[in-house]
């Protein structure tokens, strides 16, 4: 049997690798993998796809926070210009995703039942699950049972604890005041509002 090709593709900082690693965890079949940020690739027919959709406050943050950030000093007054840029490439997941009506789940649910997302994606593509599996680890933490030769593509990826580091907190503050981010908000609220129809 041939292995089929899976694609995670989200707005940078929205757990990807993560559900990514979680896929190969509960497939019982050979899969390949790949987890990217490119709008045009959402819906592609060649792959199976996945996109994942974040809050735009929080991801946009996390990716300021992560690219400017962490080991270099950063003005965490953000400028208005790079918001709106973010913001920008935001919205081409969401119209993506719109246009071609791809496989998208919200990140929320991603972290709050990983297991279940996971057998839902797979079982849509006709990709065998590991019943068994699934059932064994349902009820245990799910982090410590990622693959010990992929544990080094964690460092900065989902999960992670910045909400209480003071330059995310001012870098959030600024794209949370930022004009630019009332578009990608309200295209993140419809997301929502017709995920949990």
């Amino acid at each position: 049997m041939l292995a089929k090709n899976i694609v995670v593709n989200s707005y940078p900082r929205s757990a990807s690798i993560f559900f990514l690693n979680l896929l190969y965890m509960i497939s019982a079949e050979k899969i390949y993998g790949a987890s990217i940020h490119v709008p045009k690739l959402v819906g592609s027919k060649e792959v199976i796809g996945c996109t994942i959709i974040r809050d735009p406050i929080d991801c946009i943050s996390s990716r300021l926070f992560q690219g400017y950030g962490g080991k270099r000093f950063i003005d965490t007054d953000v400028d208005e210009d790079l918001i709106k840029s973010q913001c920008e490439e935001y919205l081409l997941y969401m119209d993506m995703s719109n246009i071609t009506k791809a496989y998208t789940v919200g990140f929320d649910l991603i972290v709050k039942s990983p297991i279940e997302e996971g057998i839902k994606f797979l079982e849509k593509h006709e990709v065998l699950v590991d019943r068994r599996y699934c059932e064994d680890i349902k009820n245990k933490d799910i982090w410590t049972l990622m693959p010990k030769e992929r544990d080094t593509i964690y460092d900065g990826h989902y999960p992670r604890q910045i909400q209480d580091n003071i330059s995310y907190i001012e870098i959030r503050r600024s794209v949370k005041d930022s004009k630019s981010i009332i578009q990608a908000q309200e295209a993140y609220f419809d997301f929502i509002s017709k995920q949990n129809n």
